[in-house]
């Protein structure tokens, strides 16, 4: 992608817009991580929302922000594996 590029696909995220790109085996869809856009996807893929979504972070400090409680073997296995 060209720096353009990426500047508007940051531009739409932050509007709460959902994309679609490319990735090494399939097109992913993304957006930013807010309650509005699982709505617009899960409407988008005719999906339940019971269902849950696979979110990508960073590094594990992210996971604060994503859970209250990581259990003492979860916290072993991110030392380990990560």
């Amino acid at each position: 992608y060209s720096y353009r590029m990426i500047d508007t696909i940051i531009e739409e995220l932050n509007q709460h817009n959902i994309g679609i790109v490319e990735h090494d085996t399939c097109p992913g869809i993304i957006g930013a991580f807010n309650a509005s856009v699982a709505e617009q996807i899960t409407q988008l893929k005719q999906r339940s929302p019971n269902k849950g979504f696979i979110v990508l972070v960073p590094n594990p400090d992210w996971l604060h922000q994503l859970t209250q409680n990581i259990s003492k073997h979860s916290k072993q296995l991110l030392s380990q594996y990560w």
